[in-house]
């Protein structure tokens, strides 16, 4: 079974992602990816836009991708095949099984963290030497101040690439470790994720839209209920900006069977819920 093992770096804003800032300044900056026939070879490219392997890259990748012989192995492919759409690759034209290391990772283990680095600490033997790029370049990014945090383009080609390949050297590490276990304990529920990947990135991709004439009048009847609500507050609590305050005021002025009630419904988590609701009885 031949698979393409695929990782993208972005330069710039992250939140340009949204497709309705299509000319935001996020954008595909490096491409990394690996032909891999398990048990036989795993040949790595790594190519940075601006380069004479650019190009090429990408054409090597749509072909690829569109081909439904060959699975697609990522981790957070979701991320990945839309910063690869904005690279000129089609979302509506993958085909072919579709894998990411980071579902069987919530899967396997819902309450642990599904960092690619700190599942290669967890999983992979060469834990620490897999993840030496990501160090490099966290102290390359570390120099550069918080505005400057997602600029790969400001880092050494040669820590960027190191890194960049390294993010695909490890999902290929852990598929051969986390597959066999998926398989033998939540290969349905896994099938039906990657089933709906593509669906959630069409999601994404074509967002929501809102009606903002109704929304702002929503908004205006909201912030005339809160103004009428914190004149009602100011007359009973001393300070009601103070949670404490409002919760305790709450709680000793609701209806107690009220709140019985409530609690015994399980909606007092943390107080938050049964506080929404008592509020909202006493106002």
């Amino acid at each position: 079974m031949t698979m393409l093992v695929l990782d993208t770096e972005s330069a710039g804003d992250q939140s340009s992602l949204d497709p309705l800032l299509r000319n935001g300044a996020a954008r595909a900056f490096a491409l990394s990816y690996a032909v891999w026939d398990p048990g036989v070879s795993f040949d790595r490219h790594f190519a940075r836009i601006g380069t004479a392997e650019w190009k090429p890259a990408l054409a090597f990748v749509k072909r690829m991708v569109a081909d439904k012989t060959i699975s697609k192995l990522f981790h957070n492919a979701k991320h990945d095949v839309k910063i690869l759409h904005f690279a000129g690759i089609d979302y509506k034209s993958w085909k072919g099984p579709l894998h990411d290391t980071m579902i069987m990772s919530y899967l396997l283990d819902e309450n642990n963290s599904h960092n690619l680095k700190d599942l290669a600490d967890r999983y992979l033997q060469d834990g620490g030497a897999s993840t030496a790029p990501a160090r490099k370049l966290t102290e390359q990014l570390s120099k550069l101040g918080p505005k400057n945090k997602h600029r790969y383009d400001l880092v050494d080609p040669h820590v960027l690439e190191a890194y960049s390949l390294a993010d695909i050297d490890m999902p290929a590490k852990l598929y051969a470790h986390m597959h066999t276990q998926i398989e033998r304990t939540f290969a349905e529920p896994y099938d039906v994720e990657m089933k709906l990947l593509p669906l959630l990135v069409d999601m994404e991709m074509v967002g929501i839209r809102i009606d903002k004439e109704r929304l702002a009048v929503a908004w205006k009847l909201a912030e005339q209920r809160r103004t009428e609500l914190s004149v009602q507050l100011e007359k009973r609590v001393r300070n009601p900006n103070s949670p404490k305050q409002v919760s305790a005021y709450v709680w000793d002025n609701a209806d107690m069977s009220s709140a019985a009630k409530l609690i015994e419904a399980g909606l007092r988590s943390g107080q938050l819920d049964a506080e929404r609701t008592l509020f909202c009885r006493l106002f």
